[in-house]
Formats: structure tokens, C-alpha cells, sequence
């Protein structure tokens, strides 16, 4: 559904009070040749090996030289951080960093919304975050779940219970050990997921910060099955998904900004999701032959930390404030998608 926020005349206005994200050290990196040494499993390696030389005739290292061509000209992933604490202990970090950020106690909070796909399932991660952060036994807690398109999802719901006037705190965290979705023997999936995690504080502002937002899903003809989770681990029809976002999310954006009658050349920063350097590639391309004028900064972190699923678009943001790169009212434009085939997008001012 297609919010217009700057239409509603009911509501209190909301803001982005501070921001956190994961900072993992060099030890939790793990560059394409000491992934497929250390995390995919010895069936998935011997896989691989006969995949790109069933006859055994490279070298070990000639092996992994070829296997980091090969991953990188696929996907443009070079590495990835693997979290190896829970995912309630990776959106904690990023919690505690937020509330830091935003000068806030953890007791202050009266809501706290978690969108995870790798979550714990019972109890939810919300609650076991709320217990590493210390936050009141009367904040409500709870988790989502909405493959990619989470992050976004669980923003909107964060700023619709601001906007109602009833909550003055409410923490958004998107957790992501997006390392568990594949199985280790699997390497032409494994190789795609990075663990990471976002925070966001949202609180109520005399200015409201929010334009608009934009959820839905496209789960139609054979959509549903592009991507899905089994017993087995994550498989996608990675042609098909590549062909969607590349169509149908530049045309979904195309359509909100004519409806809303907002001037994409407006658009100053472009966090689009992170699923692979030539999908977002694709998406750009696409998109820019509707919006030939369009020159937003584009954020890209999928080289170096993978597909860490709902937690990317948060992640950069939450990255370039930190860096200084958002600056006093400029527009920042997000575009989130995930199976089902799921999207969500929207848009706010640097306040």
C-alpha cells in the first residue's frame, strides 16, 4: 500500500532520532578463498573442484585463484562477515550502538520491532534483544519476517506507531546471520550471505522526516517460488529474480514518484537491496532509462559484506550518517525486495 505521508492530515510527525549498525572486525571477514577453506563444507569444496576442474589438474592455490574469479564475476562478492554469536546478540550491537547514537536509555524505549529472517522463533528475537539491552518489561516486542523487504517493513510499522501519537520511543532493529539460510554444502548459494544487522530510533519531531512508503508483495504466476527457504536451505531461480528486479521494481518506483509527483532528480542518496553487484547493476541500468536524469548517489556494500538480507538498505544508512555523508535536507530514497516477490520502498529528509 502506498503511503503518502506528507497528505495525511491526522498524526503526529516522526523522525529518525539516531542510527546503529554492526562493525565486525577483521576476524569475522571472510574473503572468498577462506570461505570456501573454512565454511563450506568438505562435500561443498569437492563440489566446487568439479565444477571448475573435475580433472584435478590446478594447484590448490591455482584452485582458489579460479574459485575468487569465479565468485567475484558472478556476483561481485569478494567477502563477507560471519557472526558467530546468535542473531539476538547481532541486532544488540547495533541496538546499543543506536541508542548511543541517539543519546536515549534502553529504559525509555516503548517498543521494540525486529525484522529478521534467521530470527529464533520462540522466544522472539525482539525479546532476547530486549534482555541484552535492557529495555522495560512494559515495551512491546516483537518479531517479522518478510524475506528482504523486512527491513523496510518493520520502518513503516515503527513509524506508523510514532505517527499514531501513542508511542514516543520505538527501536526498529533488522538482525541477519543471512550465513544460516544456506546449507555449507551448497556453494553456489553460500557464497552469497553476509551476517549483519540495523538500528533505527523513531520518535516524534516537529517536522515530519518521512515522504512516503510503499509495501507490498507480487507473490502472482509462479512469483512465490523464485526464492523460498526449505529443510534443505535457501534455492532461488536466479534468472528469474535477476529479470523482476530489473522490470518490475523500476517500474514500481516509476509509478510512486508520478502518482506522488515527486521529481526523481530530487532523489540525493540511493539505497537500493544488496542481493549481487550485477543485479543492482541490472536494477540501475533499468531504472535510470525511465529516469534518464537521475544522479543520486548510489550506496553499495555487497562487495565487501554479501547479501546480508533485510539488514543492507539500514546498514548504509546508518553507515554514511556515521561517515557524514547525509547531509541537511536531502532526500535518501530506498528500494528493498525478497521473495514472494516482495518490495518495499520509501523515502525521507536528512533532518
Amino acid at each position: 500500500m502506498l503511503i503518502d505521508v506528507r497528505k495525511l492530515t491526522v498524526g503526529r510527525p516522526c523522525a529518525i532520532m539516531g542510527t546503529g549498525h554492526t562493525v565486525l572486525g577483521d576476524e569475522h571477514r571472510y574473503d572468498n578463498r577462506r570461505f570456501i577453506m573454512e565454511v563450506l563444507s568438505s562435500v561443498g569444496r569437492e563440489a566446487l573442484r568439479q565444477h571448475l576442474d573435475p580433472q584435478h589438474t590446478l594447484s590448490d592455490e591455482m584452485f582458489l585463484d579460479e574459485c575468487d574469479r569465479k565468485f567475484v564475476e558472478a556476483t561481485g562478492i569478494r567477502s563477507r562477515y560471519i557472526f558467530p554469536g546468535t542473531t539476538a546478540e547481532l541486532g544488540a550491537l547495533a541496538a546499543h550502538a543506536c541508542l548511543a547514537d541517539a543519546g536515549v536509555a534502553a529504559g525509555e524505549l516503548e517498543a521494540l520491532i525486529v525484522g529478521t529472517n534467521t530470527g529464533h522463533g520462540y522466544p522472539s528475537t525482539a525479546d532476547l534483544i530486549k534482555r541484552l539491552i535492557g529495555a522495560p518489561v512494559q515495551a512491546e516486542s516483537f518479531d517479522l519476517q518478510e524475506a528482504c523487504a523486512v527491513g523496510a517493513v518493520a520502518v513503516q510499522l515503527g513509524w506508523e506507531k510514532v505517527r499514531s501519537g501513542v508511542y514516543r520511543r520505538v527501536l526498529v532493529v533488522c538482525a541477519e546471520k543471512a550465513s544460516l539460510l544456506a546449507s555449507p554444502e551448497d556453494y553456489k548459494v553460500a557464497n552469497l550471505f553476509g551476517d549483519a544487522a540495523f538500528a533505527l530510533l523513531l520518535g516524534p519531531a516537529e517536522q515530519e522526516q518521512f515522504l512516503f512508503f510503499d509495501c507490498g508483495s507480487d507473490p502472482g504466476n509462479g512469483q512465490a517460488e523464485f526464492i523460498i527457504r526449505t529443510t534443505r536451505g535457501f534455492q532461488q531461480k536466479g534468472p528469474s529474480v535477476h529479470k523482476y528486479v530489473g522490470t518490475e521494481i523500476p517500474k514500481l518506483l516509476d509509478e510512486v514518484f508520478q502518482q506522488l509527483e515527486l521529481n526523481p532528480n530530487a532523489v540525493d542518496h540511493f539505497f537500493p537491496h544488496q542481493p549481487s553487484a550485477k543485479t543492482i547493476a541490472f536494477l540501475l541500468h533499468m531504472l535510470r532509462k525511465r529516469w534518464p536524469s537521475f544522479q543520486a548517489m548510489v550506496h553499495q556494500n555487497v562487495e565487501v559484506m554479501g547479501n546480508t538480507s533485510g539488514a543492507c538498505t539500514g546498514w548504509m544508512i546508518s553507515q554514511a550518517r556515521l561517515e557524514g555523508m547525509l547531509k541537511q535536507e536531502q532526500m535518501c530514497l530506498v528500494s528493498t525486495f525478497g521473495s514472494g516477490m516482495s518490495f518495499g520502498h520509501y523515502a525521507f529528509i536528512v533532518r
